[in-house]
């Protein structure tokens, strides 16, 4: 019986009456593009028309549009190439749709395939079609894309590239997904080189809880050469709680020649519960040489319970840069630091050497086992330092390690203090520093730090691998210092001199208001003007922190004094007695003052009055002007008072 019906199948599919089934993988090109929309009652949804291959707007177009509705097939072109520029992607092609459903859109080639599909895709703004509310109807992409999309037939029998493919085209469509068969059809595996911009921005910002790679997604496998920014952004900013990467996708392995911005900030700021990378994602081995932003920020601040990196991912050995502007900045910066990586950052740097200078590589990625004995031009804590070296900082810098400003001692990230010690001895103890009244003390003695992140309990030091750092000794603190000056007034300005000196001792300092006596108001420092601090005006008590500025030299002098609070008296308000003006045969104006008050003739300098009764010629006043300006004079701690002016009668 088998062997009848055998014969019997095989005579059949010899007449032809049965079709034979030809592999998927070698089945022509399909030229039309699905994509589905979700939609209320008496919704409008525009297709999008921000479509800027080779980095230019209004694209012609010819096509037939199905829009999944029963309505009769739709069909538009347009080839006003000299619109303007933002009238074709601001509009859309707009269609009503009566009841709420989803509806899958068909758009074909109504004439030549030559680059048939190049006008469609979102772009950058917030008018006509690009609007948020149009972009989150789509929900659904179907078609694979094809290269005659954006391709004549003579460019990719040529192998000739054209910019800006697939850019933007996707972005910002918060309820996307990709369906089954979403991917680059496999007539892309026969392309080998693309321009500018491929694919950049393509999905970037798609964050709704669906959103995720269809199984096949994948780039085109035979791409061997890449213009600026390939895959730039491509996933940026992406989340959901289903989004992750495919089993399959990957960047093309034969990848040799690249331009800026390779892969930079590809999935920059992923996350959701599931996102990871797969177990096959790699760099292409094939790169040797470096461009500006090579993969910065691929993987920069992604975050969730699952993501790790793969065990074959590998940075390429670099050999020649065209430029060392950024390479490798922030690739794998600030991943989420609940997960452990399993992987180390010395096997991913692979073959690489130190940056010459700080890229942040793996900045604030604590997941890493090995970041506190990865160089800080990686973003690890080691900075090469040996037994006896010394970085000292005067700023505030994340990456110092002792800062004089405020004598405390900062960290790399990675870091933590263990052990410390003084005067190089080898019992260490183990525990926070000292505060800042006594660490001064220490460096004096001799300070050695021992930073790791692994103490051994059991043995009550520090395990292996730890790195020592040995800070010198600065010496006795300077005998002059803040508390040994006297504040008093000086010509409108406040002045720090020393005791029993009128001579302002300014230079070097830093000052700052502080309402509470105790912290800079807004936490900054002022530098001192060599006049002293400018006056306030009115009658509240002012209070400021005076302080010797640091400087980078590890001595002595380096060390800022202690922040000293330095009150100033009072603005008194006016305390003239009405001065009284007389006129005699002789015209001499008799004005009658308190002992220590001052006047001013016009805009003359105050002149210290002499007796409590002082006598201005007439012609004095006639010559200088009629105004006579009269302040209480300063005394000690305390400023004059406010200015009364007087106008004078002049005969």
């Amino acid at each position: 019986m088998k062997r009848i019906l055998s014969l019997v199948l095989a005579l059949v599919l010899a007449a032809g009456l049965l079709p034979i089934v030809t592999p998927a993988s070698a089945l022509p090109d399909i030229e039309q593009f699905q994509f589905e929309v979700t939609m209320t009652a008496g919704g409008t949804f525009s297709i999008p028309l921000s479509g800027r291959v080779n980095n230019t707007w209004n694209k012609p177009y010819n096509w037939n549009i199905d829009w999944g509705d029963g309505s009769a097939v739709q069909h538009i072109a347009s080839t006003d190439t000299d619109a303007p520029q933002n009238e074709q992607r601001s509009v859309g092609i707009p269609h009503t749709y009566t009841d709420t459903g989803k509806y899958t859109i068909t758009v074909t080639p109504a004439g030549s395939t030559d680059a048939w599909f190049a006008a469609f895709g979102f772009y950058q703004g917030t008018n006509g079609a690009n609007v948020q509310t149009n972009r989150d109807m789509v929900t659904k992409v179907i078609s694979p894309l094809t290269p005659l999309m954006t391709r004549t037939q003579v460019q990719v029998t040529g192998n000739s590239f054209v910019s800006h493919e697939w850019a933007h085209t996707f972005s910002g469509c918060r309820n996307l997904t990709m369906g089954e068969e979403f991917t680059f059809s496999d007539s892309w595996n026969n392309i080998t080189r693309v321009g500018g911009n491929f694919a950049y921005q393509m999905f970037r910002e798609c964050n709704g809880a669906d959103f995720t790679m269809s199984e096949v997604f994948n780039l085109p496998s035979g791409i061997i050469s890449t213009g600026n920014s390939f895959a730039n952004s491509m996933f940026n900013g992406c989340s959901g709680d289903a989004f992750t990467m495919n089993e399959v996708f990957n960047l093309p392995t034969g990848i040799t020649n690249i331009n800026n911005y390779f892969a930079a900030g590809m999935f920059n700021g992923c996350s959701g519960d599931t996102f990871t990378m797969n177990g096959v994602f790699n760099l292409p081995a094939g790169i040797t040489t470096g461009f500006d932003y090579f993969v910065s920020n691929m993987f920069n601040g992604c975050h969730g319970t699952a993501f790790t990196v793969n065990d074959v991912f590998v940075f390429p050995t670099l050999n020649l840069f065209v430029s060392d502007f950024r390479l490798f900045n922030g690739t794998f910066a600030n991943l989420s630091n609940s997960r452990i990586q399993k992987r180390t950052i010395a096997s991913i740097i692979g073959g690489n050497g130190v940056p010459s200078d700080y890229r942040g590589t793996f900045s604030g990625s604590l997941g890493f086992s090995d970041i506190a004995d990865i160089h800080i031009n990686w973003g690890g804590g080691f900075r090469g330092l040996t037994v006896g070296s010394v970085i000292i900082d005067s700023t505030t810098n994340d990456n110092a390690v002792i800062n004089l400003t405020d004598e405390t001692v900062i960290l790399p990230s990675g870091f933590i203090v263990a052990a410390y010690s003084v005067n190089g001895g080898t019992k260490w103890k183990r525990g926070a520093l000292p505060d800042a009244a006594k660490f001064p003390r220490l460096l004096n003695k001799g300070l050695t730090l021992h930073v790791t992140n692994n103490f051994d309990q059991k043995a009550k030091k520090p395990a292996n691998g730890a790195q020592t750092i040995t800070f010198p000794t600065i010496g006795a603190r300077p005998k002059r210092n803040v508390e040994k000056l006297t504040p008093f007034y000086g010509d409108s300005h406040w002045v720090l001199a020393k005791k029993g000196s009128t001579a302002s001792v300014f230079a070097g300092y830093e000052y700052a208001p502080s309402s509470n006596g105790k912290t800079p108001d807004g936490g900054v420092w002022l530098q001192m003007p060599e006049e002293g601090i400018p006056i306030a005006s009115g009658s509240t008590r002012q209070s400021f922190l005076v302080r010797a500025a640091p400087n980078d030299n590890p001595t002595a002098a380096s060390v800022p004094w202690r922040v000293r609070t330095v009150n100033f008296g009072k603005v008194p308000t006016l305390s003239i007695r009405q001065a009284k003006v007389n006129g005699s045969a002789d015209r001499v104006a008799v004005i009658a003052f308190r002992k220590g008050d001052q006047y001013a003739i016009g805009d003359g300098d105050f002149t210290a009055a002499l007796t409590v009764k002082t006598i201005i010629p007439v012609s004095q006043l006639s010559a200088q002007g009629t105004e006579l300006r009269i302040r209480k004079a300063a005394t000690g701690k305390k400023p004059p008072s406010e200015v009364q002016t007087i106008t004078l009668p002049v005969s």
